[in-house]
């Protein structure tokens, strides 16, 4: 095997066998997985840093294959702000002492035809609609206008939206503003960048949680309870739409994994892989407005929701109905 992928939803992390042939292969690898014993390893940056940050054994048993290795990290602006020191920090000593080279990327800037929507990575439309939020999000959802430059033109419009997940969202949306409405500055341009990522960084605090203070101290108990590279903002809504025959497979996953949690057993990953195509991201923030309490809770950051659903549209809030057109 000279490919790994090692992420929370890998095939060999379920714990449902059909033979002892079957168990013995998915054993050898997740011990690989454990060790990153692999050429080639594809992985989260959750998986990555949180290893990097943990004292636990098991999560820190893969960090001597990193010695001399190559680490790509794509979508570098999607790193955290509140964060960045010690991340930084945790970079430079794998290049001085683990003699690591660190390769960032991240989606290719659009032309001025390009535009704003984040969708399927392959899609490509001509008229898309973004919310304002701050610029490397929009920047990341221009690239799905026109992406494959057939059109002769697109249109893009983004406009203001009521509330945001939380007020160091809503300061970065206001900067960008500030940039592109207020100063008439171009989005994709480097200087935009530039001075948007200066004004980030200088009203910011970029080590919230005194990380890297605790990198210093060794300090590796604090870092456990405080280290997440996901803050979560958001959760997963458990939506049943579909046919007949989905919203059963919907709620056989859903009483699987209710069974296990009942029976204090793991959650089977089929189950949570099968309830994948029916979840919607929101906001935490949302979940009284949605109608969604504790008693809704079903594992980690699932909840089951019971209101409704529309396939154009999304959830919407407690009392709200669908006029279904034709």
């Amino acid at each position: 095997m000279n490919v790994l992928g090692h992420h929370s939803t890998a095939e060999f992390w379920s714990n449902e066998y059909t033979n002892s042939k079957q168990w013995k292969e998915d054993k050898i690898q997740r011990q690989t997985a454990e060790n990153w014993d692999c050429p080639i390893v594809v992985s989260t940056a959750v998986q990555f840093f949180e290893s990097l940050f943990c004292s636990r054994p098991g999560a820190a048993r893969k960090i001597h294959n990193l010695v001399n290795t190559v680490i790509i990290l794509d979508e570098v602006q999607t790193m955290p702000t509140n964060l960045l020191y010690p991340l930084f920090q945790m970079l430079k000593i794998l290049v001085d002492v683990y003699h690591c080279s660190i390769v960032f990327t991240t989606a290719t800037m659009p032309p001025v035809s390009q535009l704003l929507q984040t969708v399927h990575e392959d899609s490509s439309w001509n008229v898309l609609y973004r919310a304002m939020a701050p610029l490397d999000s929009i920047l990341q959802s221009a690239g799905r206008c026109n992406r494959h430059g057939l059109m002769d033109s697109a249109i893009c419009t983004v406009f203001e939206s009521e509330g945001y997940p939380d007020s160091s969202y809503r300061r970065k949306a206001e900067i960008t503003r500030e940039l592109l409405v207020m100063e008439g500055r171009a989005a994709y341009s480097l200087e935009t960048l530039y001075e948007y990522n200066s004004r980030v960084y200088a009203q910011f605090n970029l080590d919230k949680d005194e990380i890297r203070s605790a990198m210093t101290t060794f300090a590796f108990g604090y870092l456990r309870e405080n280290f997440s590279l996901i803050d979560s903002v958001q959760v997963s809504l458990i939506v049943e739409h579909g046919t007949e025959e989905e919203r059963s497979r919907c709620q056989n996953a859903i009483h699987q994994i209710q069974d296990a949690i009942a029976a204090d057993e793991t959650v089977p990953q089929k189950a949570i892989r099968s309830i994948q195509p029916f979840v919607v991201s929101v906001y935490r923030n949302e979940l009284e407005r949605l109608g969604v309490s504790e008693d809704d809770h079903l594992t980690m950051d699932y909840y089951v929701f019971d209101g409704e659903y529309s396939e154009a549209t999304g959830v919407a809030e407690v009392g709200t109905e669908f006029v279904h057109g034709e």
